[in-house]
């Protein structure tokens, strides 16, 4: 996306930032995704998925995924699981 429309893509990445707040701000609990991975939550946003840990002073995104991506919890593998 990037390369086609660099515009496009740094709107992408800002509106993406924003969500990302707004999960902070909100106190958005997310769908838990403990399959994955112990404590993972998630939220789809704009045919991706937001996958994101939540401790008692902070946020951390995780990742962030294409919606039609296989998902293995591999790919959520922290120094902490």
């Amino acid at each position: 996306m990037a390369v086609d429309d660099p515009v496009a893509a740094g709107h992408f990445v800002r509106d993406l930032t924003q969500k990302a707040a707004w999960i902070a701000f909100t106190g958005f609990p997310g769908s838990p995704r403990d399959n994955l991975s112990p404590g993972l939550k998630a939220l789809p946003y704009r045919k991706r998925w937001i996958y994101f840990r939540r401790t008692e002073t902070a946020v951390r995104i995780v990742r962030v995924l294409h919606g039609h991506q296989n998902l293995h919890p591999d790919l959520f593998k922290t120094d902490e699981t």
